[in-house]
């Protein structure tokens, strides 16, 4: 129906636009005969307003002597950095205005090219959650469907939130029970709706549902099922993928081809890397001390055994080191410590093995992410307050 079609066209839009542009623009600036020199000079000035913009930020949460002197320099530079940016545009705006037309052009996916970009025993589920009620679009080959869902239970969101922080054996049981209902109110109308041969899913969630692992719902309800509690995840059931929205889902088909499969890396921690303010924020670090976490090598070792992989453990496994490999790999694996800074999100950073005689600072920050030149197809933060802040639609 047309109330379907549109539906799907306003979910759709309101997914990933700037991760979706940003992915698109990266792997097709040469299409508009942009020279190499002026691609250059664009990303380094995007760098160096990140860098500088961080290091502010950064400055400006430390206190007394540790302060930088650099501070006014800084400034003044990242002023004139934002004042080149300016002109460029307006010369890119002016000699190539296909390039800067491309972030105005709203790309739109309806149900039926949707379709063409799903294999024949896929089938796509995208979330759509309202400020009362939720909906999910079911899609593939054979057909559409258009379902409203239950009101998810904050209990039951609650329930899978805190397993971040406990694992006991308690715990378990009382996930079970919102693991159940949680698969009522968001799997169980899809589950009517698909056959016996939709086995391989793409899951494209929404606001909070995407914190939701789908790959461990409960299928049976825990008080009546005979079979062990782990048989009953929705995993063993179907191959379950994630994507940020229906339109990023075969863009990684045109990744480099002449990477290796997969960075592994494992860190390891001497005493006073960490600051006591970070220690008494932080309970991995005040619970583990200033030691080395205890499986983090061997996690990151018996990945490695799966894949043509660079492993860093140990010495190994700096900053350096990561920069170097990262941009080469198809997927990233960091088993370490994190530290996520809610106030200053572009402070937050990923801990590495400290090393003297290099010179990076061992902690690689938001803001130094965002410019680094990653193809990766997935990348695995093992690691703690790796999901905290606030959701957005924006991946």
């Amino acid at each position: 129906s047309d109330f379907l079609k549109k539906g799907f066209m306003f979910a759709e839009s309101s997914k990933a636009q700037d991760l979706f542009w940003s992915y698109k623009l990266s792997g097709q600036k040469k299409l508009f005969n942009l020279p190499d020199s002026l691609l250059t000079v664009e990303r380094e000035i995007n760098s160096l307003i990140q860098y500088y913009q961080g290091f502010m930020l950064n400055n400006d949460s430390k206190s007394g002597k540790s302060k930088s002197v650099n501070v006014d320099i800084y400034s003044n530079k990242l002023t004139e950095l934002q004042a080149k940016k300016e002109l460029l545009n307006e010369y890119l705006l002016e000699n190539h205005p296909d390039y800067l037309q491309i972030r105005q052009d709203e790309y739109r996916l309806d149900i039926e090219s949707c379709k063409n970009l799903l294999s024949a025993d896929e089938t796509l589920i995208e979330y759509f959650v309202g400020d009362s009620v939720s909906y999910c679009f079911v899609i593939n080959h054979s057909g559409s469907d258009f379902l409203k869902l239950s009101p998810i239970a904050i209990a039951d969101f609650n329930e899978i939130r805190s397993l971040s922080t406990d694992y006991s054996s308690d715990k378990l049981k009382s996930y079970v029970k919102s693991g159940y209902r949680l698969y009522q109110a968001i799997f169980e109308p899809v589950a009517n709706v698909l056959t016996p041969e939709d086995k391989r899913l793409i899951i494209i969630p929404d606001d909070n549902i995407s914190l939701i692992p789908f790959d461990l719902l409960v299928v049976e309800d825990p008080e009546k099922s005979r079979n062990p509690v782990f048989d009953n995840f929705l995993i063993h059931q179907y191959e379950i993928s994630y994507s940020y929205a229906a339109k990023m889902i075969r863009l990684s088909e045109h990744s480099p081809a002449d990477r290796v499969e997969m960075l592994a890396v494992a860190p390891t921690y001497r005493l006073g890397q960490f600051s006591q303010s970070e220690k008494s924020n932080f309970p991995i670090l005040r619970n583990n001390g200033e030691s080395s976490l205890k499986w983090n090598v061997s996690e990151a070792s018996e990945i490695a055994q799966k894949f043509d992989t660079y492993l860093l453990t140990g010495e190994q496994a700096t900053e350096e080191n990561f920069k170097k490999f990262a941009s080469k790999s198809q997927y990233i694996h960091v088993a370490g410590h994190a530290l996520t800074d809610l106030s200053n999100p572009e402070l937050s950073n990923i801990s590495f093995t400290a090393n003297e005689n290099s010179t990076e600072d061992n902690r690689l920050y938001f803001y130094e992410m965002s410019n680094m030149n990653l193809s990766a197809d997935l990348v695995v933060l093992s690691a703690c307050s790796t999901a905290s802040g606030n959701m957005t639609n924006n991946g």
